[in-house]
């Protein structure tokens, strides 16, 4: 089962990201408003292949959770900054990848949680088309907590292999993560310009 869904999440990923090839190649831009969109899923990306190349790694595990909180949360925050706010923010996430501080991780997760949250809220007040992006910043939510639930978990010292409920939680990742990313593909046009 593990290896179906990598399989079909490695799909839906990689047609996701033909899928931006093509429109920026047929003239559309992405909403720089909006640009923690395809962060995201390029960052999900990246750690899909990043855990293709290199298995079960502590570096794969850490990639994600110091990547994930920090680019979104720092964009989010800095989305009309120069250039050098951009370079900060890779810079904090390769020092992190490096030296793996928890709390910063742990703070710049729920501080992305608050962002996220205002920005659902925000979009709300808006126009019909902004309306419609709630849903995709939902899923975000959620896989971003989901996300943090596996990166807690990681650092619990239970044995976790003879319970059933590492069932349950495995189930509910693998449904979380393939509703974000139907959606995304369904809901694709609307953070796109012409």
């Amino acid at each position: 089962m593990t290896k179906i869904y990598q399989y079909l999440e490695f799909t839906l990923l990689t047609l996701l990201l033909i899928r931006f090839i093509v429109a920026y190649f047929r003239g559309f831009e992405f909403d720089i408003r909006l640009i923690e969109i395809p962060l995201f899923y390029f960052i999900w990306y990246s750690q899909c292949i990043i855990t293709w190349i290199i298995p079960n790694t502590l570096f794969a595990f850490n990639f994600v959770h110091c990547t994930f909180p920090i680019v979104l949360s720092g964009v989010m925050l800095v989305k009309k900054q120069s250039l050098n706010s951009y370079v900060y923010i890779l810079l904090v996430v390769i020092l992190n990848i490096y030296f793996h501080n928890r709390r910063v991780i742990e703070i710049t997760y729920i501080l992305t949680y608050a962002l996220v949250l205002i920005r659902m809220h925000r979009l709300n007040f808006l126009n019909k088309k902004s309306r419609e992006l709630i849903p995709i910043y939902g899923v975000m939510l959620a896989v971003l907590i989901i996300t943090h639930l596996i990166y807690m978990f990681g650092y619990v010292k239970i044995n976790w292999s003879g319970s059933h409920y590492v069932n349950y939680f495995f189930y509910l990742v693998i449904i979380t993560y393939l509703t974000s990313l139907s959606l995304i593909h369904v809901q694709f046009r609307r953070f796109l310009t012409y």
